[in-house]
C-alpha cells in the first residue's frame, strides 16, 4: 500500500480560490475499468471514493499497489483524467510515477507492441490472476528494442496490464519475493539479481524460514548449505542472510539426523548463537571455529536435541579450539535410546579436548542419559553453570584438571540418579557451589580427588532418592591433599546396606571443614564421618548432629571439633588415632583411637592458638604433648603446666 499525494491547479483564477482546484472531486479507478479502487486515509481507515481536494487544491489517499486512472471533476465539462498512474510502495522517492505506456493484454496475447520509445525501460505486470510486479528479460520476456516490442514467454489473463517504466529512480530494484520453501525459490524463473527471498520453511513443515539474497552465481561458490545455486535462473544463486542469531532450521536442522547440517553451521559461521525453536531436533554438534558458537533454545522443556547412539557427544569442542565468551542455554540434550550409558561413552556437553574454556555460560539446560552429562576441559577459567541438571547419566558433572581448572561458579545445579558419581573433581581450584542439589539412587554424591583447593559448597542438599549406598562406600569422599568446605550441608533420607557406609570420608592428607550439618531421616545403618590416613576434619556442629558413636578414625586421621567452648578458655574435643606404642595419653588406656579433651588456661598464658600434634606423645603420667602459639610474644610453648587435659 502506498500514499499518493497530488494537487489540482485550474487554468483560470477565481476570486475565492485563485488557481487552486479547491474542493474538486477526485475519483480513482482501477486502470482501464470503471471499478472504483478502495481508498484509505493515513491511518489506513477506509474513506469514500471519490474524495475532495482541500482549500489549497491538494488531495491525498492510500491505495493498494497497482496502476490506476485518476479522474477530476468526473462528468463535468472540466473533467480531467490521469491514466495509467503507477502507485506502488516500491517507489524510492516521489509520490508515484507515470508509466511511459501501459497496454491492456487480451486473452492469449504474447506479442506486445509499444508505440513509444522503450529504450532503457523496465516492464511490470499488474492485474487479477497475475503475479504482479517486475518481469525479467530472458526469463519472462524477450525484447526487440528497435521495434519497441516485447514478446512474453507466457500469456497472462485477459485484462492484465503491462507497463513500460523508464524512470527507474522511482523503482526499488531490490524486490522481495515470498516462497513456501527453499526448493520453490531455487526453481523459480521470476528471480533477479538483487531480489530478496523470504521463506516460510527451508523444507515443508520443518521450520527454518528466513531471508535470503539473490546474487549472481558467478560471484559466489554454491555449497548447498548457506549458498544454493538456482535452477530456474541458472545465472543466479541464493545466499542465506546472516544475523547474530543463526536459525538452525534455516540450515536444514530437523528431527531426522542433522549432524551434517549442524556441521555446516559450524564450518560457515565464525561466531554467534545457533537458535533452536521449540521442537525435537536430532544430531550432534562439533564446533570447528576458534571461539565456537553458542546454542539457545526456547526452554529445557520445549527444545530437545537428541544425539544418535552412534555419536560420542551432543556438543563437542575439538582439539586446537577454544570455547570462550559464549552461551549454551534453554534446551535439553538427550542420548537416543533413553538408557543410562557407561562413563566412557557419549557425553552431553564435552569440552575435554578444548584448548581452554573461558567466560562460558551454561544456563537452564538438562543433560539426559549420557555417559557423562557435563565434562570440562582441563584448562578452564571463570565459567558459570546456572540451573544445569544432569539426569540418569553415568557421571553427572566431571571437572578434571592439573591446576589450571580455576574459578568456577555453579548455581542451583542438580545431579539426579547417576550410576557412578554425581560430581567428580580433580586438580581444581576455587570452585563455589551454591545450592547444589544431588539426588542419588545408590551412587556417591561427591568424589573430590587429587589436588583440589578452595572448593566450597554453600547450602548443598544431598538426598537419597531411591536405593541405598553400598557396602564400604560414602556419600562424600575427599582425598589426596584436597581442601574442601561444606557450609550448612543437608543429608535427606540417607540409607545404607550396612554400618560400613558413611556420609563423609576424608583420606590421605585431605583437609575438610564441615559447618553446621543437618541430617534428616537417616536409617540406623548410616555412619557419619570416617577420617583415615593423615586427613583432618574440622567440625563445627552447634546442634550436635554428628554422633561420636558414628565417627571412625583410622591411622593418623583426626577429627577436631571447633564448636565446643567453655567460659574460661578454649576447649577442643575430638579423637586422635594413635598407632605409636606407649603413646596413650594416660596409664591404663590401651585402646586406639584415643578420645581427648584439651583446654588452655588463658589466665596464665594469655591469648594462644592451640595445635594438637599428629602423634600424641606421653610426657609422663597425666600429661600429653600439645603445642600452642602465644599470640602476644610469637613464641611456641610446650610447657605442660599450662595445659589441662584429661581422657574423656
Amino acid at each position: 500500500m502506498r500514499t499518493y499525494n497530488n494537487s489540482i491547479v485550474i487554468k483560470f483564477d477565481t476570486t475565492a480560490t485563485g488557481n487552486a482546484g479547491a474542493g474538486k472531486p477526485v475519483t480513482v479507478y482501477e486502470a482501464g475499468t470503471v471499478t472504483k479502487a478502495e481508498l484509505f486515509n493515513a491511518a489506513e481507515q477506509t474513506i469514500t471514493n471519490p474524495i475532495n481536494a482541500d482549500n489549497e487544491g491538494n488531495y491525498s489517499f492510500k491505495v493498494a499497489n497497482g496502476i490506476y486512472d485518476i479522474v477530476i471533476d468526473q462528468g463535468l465539462p472540466t473533467q480531467v483524467k490521469i491514466e495509467n498512474e503507477l502507485i506502488t510502495d516500491a517507489a524510492g522517492g516521489g509520490s508515484g510515477s507515470s508509466a511511459i505506456e501501459t497496454i491492456q493484454l487480451t486473452s492469449g496475447q504474447v506479442l506486445v507492441q509499444f508505440t513509444v520509445n522503450t529504450e532503457g525501460a523496465s516492464f511490470y505486470i499488474n492485474g487479477t490472476g497475475a503475479d504482479n510486479g517486475r518481469i525479467l528479460e530472458s526469463v519472462n520476456y524477450s525484447y526487440n528494442q528497435s521495434l519497441n516490442q516485447v514478446t512474453l514467454t507466457n500469456s497472462y489473463p485477459s485484462g492484465t496490464y503491462i507497463s513500460a517504466i523508464r524512470d527507474t529512480g522511482y523503482i526499488n530494484e531490490d524486490y522481495v519475493r515470498y516462497f513456501d520453501e527453499l526448493s520453490d525459490a531455487v526453481t523459480s524463473t521470476k528471480l533477479a539479481d538483487g531480489d530478496k527471498i523470504y521463506l516460510e520453511d527451508r523444507t515443508a513443515g520443518n521450520g527454518g524460514g528466513g531471508m535470503w539474497s539473490v546474487v549472481l552465481a558467478s560471484t559466489v561458490t554454491p555449497n548447498n548449505k548457506d549458498i544454493v545455486a538456482c535452477t530456474g535462473v541458472p545465472t543466479l544463486a541464493l545466499v542465506l542472510r546472516k544475523a547474530s542469531y543463526i536459525d538452525a532450521p534455516s540450515w536444514g536442522v530437523n528431527d531426522i539426523d542433522s549432524t551434517q547440517e549442524l556441521t555446516n553451521i559450524a564450518e560457515k559461521n565464525t561466531g554467534g548463537i545457533i537458535r533452536f525453536p521449540s521442537g525435537l531436533f536430532t544430531g550432534k554438534f562439533t564446533s570447528f571455529n576458534q571461539y565456537t558458537l553458542g546454542m539457545e533454545g526456547d526452554g529445557e522443556v520445549s527444545t530437545f536435541l537428541v544425539t544418535p547412539l552412534s555419536s560420542d557427544s551432543a556438543f563437542t569442542v575439538p582439539a586446537t579450539k577454544e570455547f570462550r565468551s559464549t552461551t549454551i542455554k534453554s534446551m535439553a540434550f538427550y542420548q537416543e535410546g533413553f538408557a543410562t550409558q557407561s562413563v566412557g561413552t557419549g557425553k552431553g556437553i564435552d569440552l575435554t579436548d578444548a584448548v581452554t574454556t573461558v567466560n562460558a555460560h551454561f544456563q537452564d539446560i538438562s543433560l539426559n542419559w549420557f555417559g557423562v552429562g557435563y565434562e570440562s576441559s582441563s584448562n578452564a577459567f571463570s565459567n558459570q553453570l546456572d540451573n544445569v541438571r544432569a539426569n540418569f547419566c553415568g557421571e553427572s558433572f566431571r571437572f578434571v584438571g592439573s591446576g589450571q581448572l580455576i574459578n568456577h561458579t555453579i548455581n542451583n545445579c542438580y545431579s539426579s540418579q547417576p550410576t557412578v558419581n554425581g560430581l567428580f573433581m580433580s586438580g581444581c581450584k576455587n570452585f563455589v557451589f551454591n545450592a547444589y542439589n544431588s539426588g542419588s539412587a545408590g551412587a556417591p554424591h561427591v568424589n573430590i580427588a587429587l589436588g583440589s583447593f578452595g572448593i566450597i559448597f554453600n547450602s548443598p542438599n544431598f538426598e537419597q532418592d531411591t536405593g541405598t549406598l553400598g557396602t564400604n562406600t560414602e556419600a562424600i569422599r575427599c582425598q589426596s591433599d584436597s581442601e574442601v568446605t561444606f557450609n550448612y550441608p543437608t543429608f535427606a533420607a540417607p540409607s545404607a546396606v550396612d554400618s560400613t557406609t558413611y556420609l563423609f570420608r576424608a583420606m590421605n592428607t585431605a583437609v575438610v571443614y564441615i559447618n553446621d550439618p543437618k541430617i534428616i531421616g537417616a536409617d540406623a545403618n548410616i555412619q557419619h564421618i570416617l577420617v583415615q590416613d593423615n586427613a583432618v576434619v574440622y567440625l563445627n556442629d552447634p546442634k550436635n548432629v554428628i554422633d561420636d558413636a558414628k565417627v571412625t578414625l583410622i591411622g593418623n586421621g583426626k577429627l577436631i571439633r571447633t564448636d565446643r567452648v567453655i567460659a574460661n578458655g578454649f576447649t577442643a574435643f575430638g579423637k586422635i588415632s594413635n598407632h605409636t606404642a606407649g603413646a596413650n595419653i594416660s596409664t591404663g588406656l590401651t585402646t586406639v583411637p584415643v578420645d581427648y579433651e584439651v583446654a588452655i588456661d588463658f589466665a596464665s598464658i594469655g591469648d594462644a592458638v592451640l595445635t594438637i600434634e599428629p602423634q600424641v606423645t606421653a610426657l609422663g603420667t597425666g600429661t600429653m604433648k600439645v603445642r600452642y602459639l602465644n599470640t602476644a610474644t610469637g613464641a611456641e610453648n610446650f610447657n605442660p603446666y599450662d595445659i589441662i587435659w584429661k581422657a574423656r
